[in-house]
């Protein structure tokens, strides 16, 4: 991904796994998997998801210097 730090996004695909680290999930569609950060305050109570459900997230671009490259969830919502 070649974005600007905190440049606004909104992607939708599938969480396909949660990494070994804190609120760090993979989301993928049919071209590519990215990072995702959603802190426990973004998750809507009533939401679960599953591999085969697919979502729509808002968030920002975080570039890191050194690390992972991650959208930064600030909406998380089923997709139609």
């Amino acid at each position: 991904m070649r974005a600007a730090t905190m440049t606004p996004v909104m992607l939708t695909g599938h969480i396909t796994r949660r990494t070994a680290y804190k609120d760090l999930y993979n989301l993928s569609d049919s071209t590519a998997t990215v990072f995702i950060k959603i802190n426990r305050k973004n998750w809507p109570r009533n939401l679960t998801v599953d591999d085969k459900t697919k979502v729509e997230i808002v968030g920002k671009f975080d570039r890191e210097f050194v690390g992972f490259d991650k959208i930064k969830v600030i909406d998380i919502r089923p997709a139609n």
